[in-house]
């Protein structure tokens, strides 16, 4: 009986050793990517593009708007604009930037100045069509409110760097106003 309990741990050890073995020799090791500049910044632009968007549909779903989202978002990282936007110049250059950002894929992305002084610019932008947003039509999110979430937030950052935002959605344009709040 002994004998017997022998070979069956050496049968035993046998058998498990050759499988882990034959796994050691089938196992690939795993190689991380090594991501070009433009990479990264595709997946961070999508991937906030699609936060946004969940933000947008989330609030919907509590029966609140996109811009009850906006106002949120935008009172959240308000004060990241009040030390470096000073001018109407600067909260053009920041609403540029966005776009420039986010749409970048889009090689007809344009923003354009209408009038401008020291305390006002009006513009016009060109509304994104473009992934990810087409993706978004299942969950119920629509460009037009992904416009009016951004239309509020950027209302918000206005706000806190005493100016004010304001923007309408005609065809496929955004135009915006930007004004200095009167001390």
């Amino acid at each position: 009986m002994r004998t017997g309990r022998i070979m069956g741990t050496i049968l035993a050890y046998s058998i498990l050793s050759s499988f882990i073995i034959s796994q050691e020799k089938d196992v690939e090791k795993i190689e991380l990517p090594q991501l070009k500049i433009e990479q990264k910044w595709h997946v961070a632009r999508n991937n906030l593009t699609a936060l946004s968007m969940a933000g947008i549909a989330f609030a919907k779903s509590l029966g609140k708007t996109p811009e009850d989202f906006g106002k949120f978002y935008g009172e959240l990282v308000a004060s990241t604009y009040e030390s470096r936007v000073k001018t109407v110049k600067e909260f053009v250059q920041l609403i540029d930037t966005f776009g420039q950002i986010f749409y970048s894929e889009q090689e007809d992305y344009k923003l354009e100045i209408l009038n401008e002084s020291e305390i006002s610019a009006d513009g016009k932008m060109s509304i994104p069509a473009a992934y990810p947003l087409k993706y978004w039509t299942d969950p119920g999110v629509t460009v037009e409110e992904y416009m009016r979430y951004w239309g509020k937030y950027l209302a918000v950052a206005a706000e806190h760097t005493e100016m004010e935002y304001k923007q309408r959605l005609e065809g496929d344009w955004v135009y915006f106003t930007i004004s200095k709040k009167d001390k």
